[in-house]
């Protein structure tokens, strides 16, 4: 259907008349034209899958109008002209609902200046389920529901909800906060001339009625959008102009470039909201001028993206996220006021394990006017639980709060104020800390307010009114103890009469990651050393062999399975960063000799290995737990030279690569621990013959390790560079072998002892800006119980159980098995 001219009808049902149409269009040309028009009287009007569309000024896509019912079921409902409307619910109601064929919703674009894609005005009714509702020019409003003043006898499908209870006058945003760019009020449109009802009633089959689904019921002041999504790109997406509205947000999202809601006054009467989202998304500004109220419920991962600074009347954030999001004009100013918003709450707040994500500049704060962050302002009461997640700005330096050694209520930076009634532990961080990119040292959040433990708040930094009985919620640098947190306390409360100063065996806190980072080089070397370990853990008694004449082969081939705990005691003190750690190794290693060699004087092998390990390891931190877990690989070649006295050299050459993760409780995983290793080692023993028939075998090995770790950012978007690790170690030691023949071959004991020395102390980590000094690896002793035993022509089997124990200012100390398998060809 194709109409001209002003004020011309598509499609016109009147009276008590029902019509139902499966496919087809309406295009309108004039001004004041309708697509359709429903009304007046009890019409009811089924379209599915048909498109609507009007080229003329001030036209209608839908006009529902006086006690008619449209349902439009899927198809499309665009205008192009200024101040349309697509649908206009004008004590009428329209329902638009997915098409039975098809699935789709319906679609409604409003392209011209000052249009309306949805106005609901005298008690007409909307509902839209798996909708797309836009409107794009200037001056525009996606859904503009002009809401009944009060509630009258209207008869509606399903018991309309009670009036939600009027709460106090919603505060205005601050003054330098302008109010959002209102779309043009379009006067009210006339009602339709009246042509009289001479169009026949068409018949409504069983086939037709099946394929028109059922309405959304609500009442007059109801709304309900589900699985819709309603944007405005230049205006308001959802405008409640004066009266009482109830708005039932579900699987749907609201979005407008000038604000998500405005809630304002009509005709002198305020506007009354009571919104409740559930598992939906608000983007842009909420505003509700100085006579209305508006209530905002968010539930079930419901998101609010705050745009611009807003005020609400009550704000509830249950299981839901209100998020701050960054913007430009933030990443390019990050210390002007203005980049930050604020969230202002007249009555009050209830956090039902909600989040708010606020962006804030780390520094120094204190005075007011170096503070630099979004907040929520609560003139009313808080409740329930809600944690903040802080979204460190761009270029925060990550500064110290506390100048003067004593933990202050004015220091630092205020995130959330609460006029009313609260609780120490209303508003907690993520994770208990914020750490900024620049700098691993510890934000926390501290409680001032009546009755906290940290004392009363500063009325100097009061938002929420006057004086020093409000709550007041702030970022303060972190500080431990060997004893554990050092929390401030104010006047009044335990610890004196005047603020405590910062105890003198105390320090800034760090990220918990910090403590494993600084540990990876005790860890990693150890795992080394325990890889290249000795002659005979490798490849058992090769003497034996050589006396039992099994060595005339071309070759052998070995496996071996090591590991053990470890405790290491870092040699720096608790001022300095120094953590003692707890570590797990254990790995398997398979090899074999590839070539031997014969002389008169001895026997040369030369051969190839590969092993897998596993490292676990925990530093032991106040600062909060870590762990780091790695998959340690490597590649060696080695050459034995066995003298026909006994005597023994040898050289192992080693390549390997590690992956691993780090995690936090705070966190989850932090950062990946990738990185290289090289080791070579050299290894002399001589055996002395005893009486009784032992052997007493002096050992003498040098142990070279070189690391490279990979330089990464971590989660809290720390730079984390332990970069090259070395370490030259020293071994001295000596065995007591005794061996014994047997019917199968030979069985020899042993008790080793060894010292060993690194020459190389504590290296260097950077972690962003802050240098640390590790531990040192350390020197220990070792004791160990071993046995190899030579069975048959080519089988030999060999363990080793060793206890390492540290000595000096730090070192490992820990149990190390060995067990291997021997087999020659």
């Amino acid at each position: 259907m194709n109409t001209r001219g002003t004020s011309a009808y598509g499609m016109w049902i009147s009276g008590s008349t029902t019509a139902t149409l499966n496919g087809g269009s309406i295009t309108t040309q004039g001004q004041t034209a309708y697509g359709l028009l429903s009304g007046s009287g009890a019409a009811t009007v089924n379209l599915s899958d048909f498109a609507i569309a009007t080229h003329g000024t001030q036209a209608y896509g839908i006009y529902g109008w006086t006690g008619s019912t449209t349902n439009f079921a899927g198809g499309s409902i665009t205008t192009d002209q200024a101040s349309t409307y697509g649908i206009y619910a004008n004590a009428g109601t329209v329902n638009l609902l997915r098409s039975s064929a098809t699935g789709a919703g319906t679609s409604i674009t409003t392209a011209g200046t000052n249009a309306y894609a949805v106005r609901i005005q005298n008690g007409g009714m909307f509902n839209a389920t798996g909708a797309a509702i836009r409107a794009t020019g200037a001056g525009t409003a996606a859904i503009v529901f002009d809401a009944p003043q009060a509630i009258t006898g209207i008869q509606t499908p399903a018991p309309t909800p009670g009036l939600p209870t009027l709460p106090a006058t919603t505060p205005l945003l601050p003054s330098t906060d302008p109010a959002p760019p209102f779309a043009i009020v379009t006067p009210v449109p006339a009602a339709p001339t009246d042509l009289g009802s001479d169009v026949p009633s068409p018949v409504l089959t069983a086939a037709s009625r099946a394929g028109i689904a059922a309405p959304l019921r609500a009442g007059g002041y109801n709304m309900a959008l589900q699985d819709t999504t309603v944007t405005s790109d230049n205006g308001v997406a959802l405008w409640i102009y004066g009266g009482i509205a109830n708005v039932n947000l579900s699987n749907s999202t609201l979005s407008g470039g000038g604000g998500a809601i405005n809630a304002s006054a009509r005709s002198g009467l305020g506007a009354t909201l009571n919104l409740d989202a559930s598992h939906s998304t608000i983007t842009g500004r909420i505003y509700t001028d100085n006579s209305s109220t508006s209530v905002v419920n968010l539930s079930n991962n419901s998101v609010w993206q705050v745009t611009g600074s807003s005020n609400v009347t009550e704000l509830n954030n249950a299981n839901s996220l209100i998020d701050f999001p960054v913007t430009a004009l933030l990443t390019s100013a990050p210390t002007s006021q203005g980049s930050y918003r604020n969230v202002t709450i007249g009555n009050g707040y209830t956090g039902g394990s909600g989040t708010v994500a606020l962006n804030t500049y780390l520094n120094e704060g204190g005075a007011l006017s170096n503070q630099y962050t979004d907040r929520l302002l609560i003139q009313g009461s808080a409740s329930g639980t809600t944690t903040l997640r802080i979204r460190p700005t761009t270029g925060s330096p990550g500064a110290l709060t506390s100048l003067n050694g004593v933990i202050n209520n004015h220091e630092g930076i205020s995130l959330v104020q609460v006029a009313g009634a609260s609780t120490f532990n209303a508003f907690s961080l993520a994770g208990g800390y914020v750490v900024a990119q620049n700098s691993p040292y510890e934000y926390r959040l501290y409680a001032y307010g009546p009755g906290s433990a940290h004392g009363t708040a500063d009325p100097t930094q009061n938002l929420v009114g006057t004086g020093a009985g409000y709550w007041d919620y702030r970022l303060q640098s972190a500080y431990v103890s060997p004893g554990g947190e050092v929390d401030p306390e104010g006047p009044g409360n335990p610890g004196g009469g005047i603020d405590e100063p910062v105890p003198p065996d105390a320090r800034r806190e760090v990220a918990p990651q910090v403590a494993s980072y600084l540990s990876a080089p005790a860890a990693f070397l150890q795992a080394g050393m325990t890889d290249i370990d000795s002659l005979h853990r490798r490849l058992g008694e090769v003497r034996d062999d050589r006396i039992l004449g099994r060595d005339r082969g071309p070759g052998e081939m070995f496996m071996r399975g090591y590991g053990g705990s470890f405790k290491y005691r870092s040699n720096q003190s608790f001022q300095a960063f120094g953590y003692d750690m707890n570590a797990d190794y254990g790995a398997i290693q398979i090899g074999g000799n590839l070539f031997k060699h014969f002389t008169d004087n001895g026997t040369w092998r030369f051969g190839a290995a590969g092993s897998m390990g596993w490292l676990h390891y925990e530093p032991t931190a106040i600062d909060g737990p870590s762990t780091t877990r790695a998959s340690v690989y490597r590649l060696y070649g080695y050459g034995t030279y066995q003298s026909q006295q006994g005597w023994y050299v040898d050289g192992i050459a080693s390549v390997g690569w590690f992956n691993g993760r780090t995690t936090t409780d705070a966190r989850g995983e932090v950062a990946p621990m990738r990185g290289n290793s090289y080791a070579a080692s050299i290894e002399a023993g001589y055996p002395l013959a005893l009486a009784y028939g032992m052997n007493l075998e002096p050992q003498l090995q040098f142990v070279g390790q070189h690391l490279g770790f990979d330089n990464v950012t971590d989660a809290d978007g720390l730079s984390v560079n332990i970069g090259s690790q070395n370490q030259v170690t020293g071994r001295l030691g000596v065995r007591l072998t005794r061996p014994f023949d047997v019917s199968t071959g030979r069985i020899t004991p042993y008790f080793g002892f060894d010292v060993i020395h690194a020459f190389v102390g504590g290296t260097s980590v950077q972690v962003s800006d802050a240098m640390f000094q590790t531990g040192k690896y350390g020197d220990s002793m070792m004791f160990s119980l071993g046995v190899n035993s030579v069975q048959g022509a080519s089988f030999s089997l060999y363990g080793r159980v060793s206890y390492q124990k540290s000595f000096g200012t730090g070192g490992m100390r820990g149990v190390l098995v060995n067990v291997g398998a021997k087999y020659a060809f």
